[in-house]
Protein backbone atom coordinates (compact mmCIF):
# COMPACT_ATOMS: atom_id res chain seq x y z
CA UNK A 1 0.00 0.00 0.00
CA UNK A 2 1.51 3.30 -1.08
CA UNK A 3 1.45 6.18 1.37
CA UNK A 4 -0.23 9.35 0.09
CA UNK A 5 1.89 12.44 0.61
CA UNK A 6 -0.99 14.61 1.85
CA UNK A 7 -1.40 12.54 5.04
CA UNK A 8 1.15 11.52 7.60
CA UNK A 9 2.13 7.89 7.81
CA UNK A 10 0.88 7.77 11.40
CA UNK A 11 -2.56 8.99 10.27
CA UNK A 12 -2.77 6.34 7.59
CA UNK A 13 -1.69 3.52 9.88
CA UNK A 14 -4.25 4.63 12.46
CA UNK A 15 -6.99 4.85 9.83
CA UNK A 16 -6.18 1.38 8.48
CA UNK A 17 -6.38 -0.15 11.96
CA UNK A 18 -9.72 1.58 12.57
CA UNK A 19 -11.02 0.42 9.20
CA UNK A 20 -10.16 -3.19 10.01
CA UNK A 21 -11.88 -2.94 13.41
CA UNK A 22 -14.97 -1.27 11.95
CA UNK A 23 -15.33 -4.01 9.33
CA UNK A 24 -14.77 -6.84 11.77
CA UNK A 25 -11.39 -7.85 10.34
CA UNK A 26 -9.78 -7.21 13.75
CA UNK A 27 -11.78 -8.48 16.71
CA UNK A 28 -11.32 -7.93 20.47
CA UNK A 29 -8.29 -9.82 21.74
CA UNK A 30 -6.49 -9.83 18.36
CA UNK A 31 -2.76 -9.21 18.92
CA UNK A 32 -1.31 -6.68 16.49
CA UNK A 33 2.20 -7.32 15.24
CA UNK A 34 4.11 -4.08 14.70
CA UNK A 35 6.51 -5.45 12.11
CA UNK A 36 3.82 -7.28 10.14
CA UNK A 37 1.63 -4.19 10.01
CA UNK A 38 4.57 -2.00 8.98
CA UNK A 39 5.36 -4.40 6.15
CA UNK A 40 1.73 -4.55 4.98
CA UNK A 41 1.48 -0.76 4.87
CA UNK A 42 4.98 -0.20 3.50
CA UNK A 43 6.09 2.01 6.39
CA UNK A 44 8.80 1.83 9.05
CA UNK A 45 7.90 0.58 12.55
CA UNK A 46 7.95 4.14 13.94
CA UNK A 47 4.55 5.34 12.60
CA UNK A 48 2.99 2.00 13.56
CA UNK A 49 4.28 2.42 17.12
CA UNK A 50 2.89 5.99 17.25
CA UNK A 51 -0.49 4.86 15.86
CA UNK A 52 -0.60 2.14 18.54
CA UNK A 53 0.07 4.80 21.19
CA UNK A 54 -2.73 7.05 19.92
CA UNK A 55 -5.26 4.23 19.75
CA UNK A 56 -4.29 2.94 23.18
CA UNK A 57 -4.94 6.43 24.62
CA UNK A 58 -8.37 6.36 22.95
CA UNK A 59 -9.18 2.97 24.51
CA UNK A 60 -9.31 1.10 21.21
CA UNK A 61 -6.11 -0.87 21.80
CA UNK A 62 -4.47 -1.96 25.03
CA UNK A 63 -1.14 -3.46 26.04
CA UNK A 64 -0.66 -6.60 28.11
CA UNK A 65 1.81 -9.46 28.45
CA UNK A 66 0.97 -10.67 24.93
CA UNK A 67 1.61 -7.32 23.27
CA UNK A 68 -0.83 -4.79 21.83
CA UNK A 69 -4.38 -6.12 21.50
CA UNK A 70 -7.70 -4.85 20.21
CA UNK A 71 -9.73 -3.82 23.26
CA UNK A 72 -13.22 -5.03 24.07
CA UNK A 73 -15.92 -2.85 22.54
CA UNK A 74 -18.75 -1.21 24.45
CA UNK A 75 -22.29 -2.25 23.60
CA UNK A 76 -24.42 -0.08 21.37
CA UNK A 77 -27.04 -0.07 24.13
CA UNK A 78 -24.73 1.92 26.42
CA UNK A 79 -26.65 5.12 27.20
CA UNK A 80 -23.58 7.34 27.58
CA UNK A 81 -22.13 6.13 24.29
CA UNK A 82 -25.37 6.81 22.42
CA UNK A 83 -25.63 10.31 23.91
CA UNK A 84 -22.05 11.19 22.97
CA UNK A 85 -22.58 9.90 19.42
CA UNK A 86 -25.79 11.92 19.10
CA UNK A 87 -24.10 15.11 20.33
CA UNK A 88 -21.12 14.73 18.01
CA UNK A 89 -23.29 13.98 15.00
CA UNK A 90 -25.57 16.86 15.92
CA UNK A 91 -22.58 19.21 15.92
CA UNK A 92 -21.87 18.22 12.34
CA UNK A 93 -25.33 19.04 11.02
CA UNK A 94 -24.67 22.76 10.54
CA UNK A 95 -21.47 22.04 8.60
CA UNK A 96 -23.23 19.44 6.47
CA UNK A 97 -26.01 21.89 5.65
CA UNK A 98 -23.48 24.53 4.59
CA UNK A 99 -21.64 22.21 2.22
CA UNK A 100 -23.89 19.38 1.02
CA UNK A 101 -24.88 19.42 -2.66
CA UNK A 102 -27.82 17.58 -4.26
CA UNK A 103 -25.29 15.13 -5.71
CA UNK A 104 -23.88 14.46 -2.22
CA UNK A 105 -27.35 13.66 -0.88
CA UNK A 106 -28.10 11.45 -3.89
CA UNK A 107 -24.99 9.38 -3.10
CA UNK A 108 -26.09 9.03 0.53
CA UNK A 109 -29.60 7.97 -0.52
CA UNK A 110 -28.11 5.30 -2.77
CA UNK A 111 -26.03 4.01 0.13
CA UNK A 112 -29.14 3.90 2.31
CA UNK A 113 -30.94 1.84 -0.33
CA UNK A 114 -28.01 -0.60 -0.46
CA UNK A 115 -28.16 -0.77 3.32
CA UNK A 116 -31.91 -1.53 3.19
CA UNK A 117 -31.82 -4.18 0.45
CA UNK A 118 -28.29 -5.61 0.34
CA UNK A 119 -26.73 -8.74 1.76
CA UNK A 120 -25.40 -8.78 5.33
CA UNK A 121 -21.93 -7.84 4.08
CA UNK A 122 -23.30 -5.10 1.80
CA UNK A 123 -25.57 -3.84 4.57
CA UNK A 124 -22.69 -3.42 7.03
CA UNK A 125 -20.49 -1.64 4.50
CA UNK A 126 -23.29 0.62 3.21
CA UNK A 127 -24.32 1.60 6.75
CA UNK A 128 -20.77 2.54 7.63
CA UNK A 129 -20.29 4.46 4.37
CA UNK A 130 -23.60 6.26 4.86
CA UNK A 131 -22.74 7.59 8.31
CA UNK A 132 -19.13 8.35 7.42
CA UNK A 133 -20.21 9.97 4.14
CA UNK A 134 -22.45 12.46 5.92
CA UNK A 135 -19.59 13.75 8.01
CA UNK A 136 -17.02 13.71 5.24
CA UNK A 137 -19.31 16.28 3.57
CA UNK A 138 -18.75 18.50 6.63
CA UNK A 139 -15.02 18.47 5.82
CA UNK A 140 -14.04 18.65 9.50
CA UNK A 141 -11.07 16.40 10.19
CA UNK A 142 -11.47 16.83 13.94
CA UNK A 143 -15.14 15.85 13.91
CA UNK A 144 -14.68 12.91 11.53
CA UNK A 145 -11.70 11.55 13.46
CA UNK A 146 -13.57 11.73 16.78
CA UNK A 147 -16.54 9.93 15.27
CA UNK A 148 -14.33 7.24 13.73
CA UNK A 149 -12.72 6.61 17.10
CA UNK A 150 -16.07 6.37 18.85
CA UNK A 151 -17.64 4.16 16.16
CA UNK A 152 -14.64 1.83 16.48
CA UNK A 153 -15.34 1.44 20.19
CA UNK A 154 -18.98 0.46 19.68
CA UNK A 155 -20.11 -3.09 18.98
CA UNK A 156 -23.35 -2.44 17.10
CA UNK A 157 -23.95 -6.16 16.66
CA UNK A 158 -24.37 -6.51 20.43
CA UNK A 159 -27.55 -4.49 20.49
CA UNK A 160 -31.14 -5.59 19.95
CA UNK A 161 -31.56 -2.78 17.46
CA UNK A 162 -34.58 -1.74 15.41
CA UNK A 163 -35.14 -3.61 12.15
CA UNK A 164 -33.17 -2.72 9.05
CA UNK A 165 -36.33 -1.26 7.47
CA UNK A 166 -36.91 0.99 10.50
CA UNK A 167 -33.28 2.08 10.53
CA UNK A 168 -33.36 2.85 6.79
CA UNK A 169 -36.52 4.91 7.38
CA UNK A 170 -34.63 6.90 10.03
CA UNK A 171 -31.81 7.51 7.54
CA UNK A 172 -34.33 8.68 4.91
CA UNK A 173 -35.91 11.12 7.36
CA UNK A 174 -32.49 12.52 8.30
CA UNK A 175 -31.54 12.96 4.64
CA UNK A 176 -34.90 14.61 3.92
CA UNK A 177 -34.27 17.07 6.77
CA UNK A 178 -30.81 17.83 5.40
CA UNK A 179 -32.24 18.31 1.90
CA UNK A 180 -34.78 20.80 3.25
CA UNK A 181 -32.10 22.59 5.31
CA UNK A 182 -34.01 21.97 8.52
CA UNK A 183 -31.17 21.91 11.04
CA UNK A 184 -33.31 21.47 14.16
CA UNK A 185 -35.22 18.54 12.68
CA UNK A 186 -32.02 16.90 11.45
CA UNK A 187 -30.44 17.20 14.90
CA UNK A 188 -33.52 15.77 16.60
CA UNK A 189 -33.63 12.86 14.18
CA UNK A 190 -29.94 12.19 14.81
CA UNK A 191 -30.67 11.97 18.53
CA UNK A 192 -33.63 9.67 17.96
CA UNK A 193 -31.57 7.47 15.65
CA UNK A 194 -29.09 6.76 18.43
CA UNK A 195 -31.75 6.45 21.14
CA UNK A 196 -33.37 3.57 19.19
CA UNK A 197 -36.77 5.27 19.27
CA UNK A 198 -39.07 3.88 16.57
CA UNK A 199 -41.10 7.07 16.12
CA UNK A 200 -40.12 9.76 13.64
CA UNK A 201 -42.83 12.32 14.44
Amino acid sequence: MAIAKHRTKVDLVEREILRKIERGELTPGTVLQQRDLARQLDVSPTPVREAFRRLEMAGILHSNAHGVEVAERVTADDETTRRVLAVLEGLGVELILERATPDDLAVLRARNERYRTGSIEECHEAHWQLHLGMFEIARSTVLTNHLRLLWSLVDTASSARRSREESAAHHTAILDALASHDAELAKRLMREHHSHKPALD
